[in-house]
């Protein structure tokens, strides 16, 4: 993932899919947080947001959410450089 002055890339389901395309289908997915954490994807999800407009939450479809849990720390040979494909 690049970072430049408007923020980092956003990596979209597309990308994701052809990243994971060559990835054994029972390999976990792990994630490295930016203070150096590292999690395992548990679940993923489309969010609810309230808009405050009266109608409460709603399905919010334009952000996937993934939830995590703390996993022991992923060897940097494991790990794929998405750059190339954002």
């Amino acid at each position: 993932m690049s970072d430049d002055e408007a923020g980092p890339t956003v990596m979209t389901a597309g990308q994701l899919r052809e990243l994971l395309a060559d990835i054994p289908p029972d390999l976990p997915i792990g994630v490295l947080t930016p203070n150096g954490d590292t999690c395992v994807v548990t679940s993923a999800a489309f969010g609810t947001v309230d808009w405050g407009r009266g109608a409460g939450p709603q399905t919010e479809n334009r952000y996937l959410l993934l939830d995590t849990a703390t996993a022991a720390r992923i060897d940097p040979i494991d790990v794929i450089d998405a750059s190339e494909i954002i």
